[in-house]
């Protein structure tokens, strides 16, 4: 998006354990929808600082969730 002048904070985070991780582990965080993504880039252009929550998960070997990781990031100048 080009925006090189600003700083991320975690401002709310909330994780979940359902089940050990024991092995190599995966990390995914799926890309927010596209509309979320032009309306924190639009808010952060015009107020200097912008909201986006995010939601990441690490995988156990089998392929279920073993960490839920939801988190509010701040985007700010």
């Amino acid at each position: 998006a080009g925006i090189d002048d600003g700083h991320i904070v975690i401002q709310d985070g909330r994780i979940e354990y359902p089940l050990p991780v024991v092995d190599d582990a995966t990390a995914i965080c799926n890309a927010p929808v596209e509309g979320a993504w032009e309306r924190f880039e639009a808010i952060y252009r015009r107020r200097g600082r912008a909201r986006l929550e995010l939601h990441s998960r690490i995988l156990a070997a089998d392929g279920r969730d073993a960490v839920r990781f939801t988190g509010q990031y701040v985007l700010h100048k």
